[in-house]
């Protein structure tokens, strides 16, 4: 037998950088491997690009109404069953249906955002004077 002694500590000092990476590659696999099964089971795979352009489509829809409206719909009373909402939501469902079926978003979640796009634009509008001809 031998009296030789190899202090751990400096092998462990030398392997560390090593392990270090070896942990943060395990740790991202299994994240990668964590997201991948939860989105096949809830299907759940939403580009937020692709959800930011929706929204902004929908968002620019009710700002063009409102634009070519006379009195700038300040005062109108605009809610998800109103025909303006219809009317639009019609429209860019033809327009885009794509994209909203790509983000799971379906004609009544696109009235709502109408909706709520044109309580946006109301809030930060006042009533255009009428105009005389």
């Amino acid at each position: 037998m031998s009296n030789t002694i190899i202090a751990a500590s400096s092998l462990v000092a030398d392997a560390e950088p090593y392990l270090v990476a070896l942990i943060g590659v395990v740790v991202t696999a299994v994240g990668a491997v964590i997201s991948a099964e939860v989105r096949r089971y809830t299907g759940l795979a939403v580009d937020q690009a692709l959800l930011a352009k929706v929204e902004r489509y929908i968002e620019d829809k009710a700002a063009q109404q409102v634009a070519s409206a006379a009195d700038n719909l300040a005062h109108a009373e605009i809610d998800v069953e109103s025909p303006l909402v219809a009317d639009i939501v019609a429209k860019i469902v033809a327009a885009i249906p794509v994209e909203l079926n790509a983000v799971g978003m379906s004609p009544t979640a696109v009235a709502h955002k109408v909706a709520a796009a044109f309580g946006r634009l109301q809030a930060g509008m006042t009533a255009a004077p009428a105009r005389i001809d």
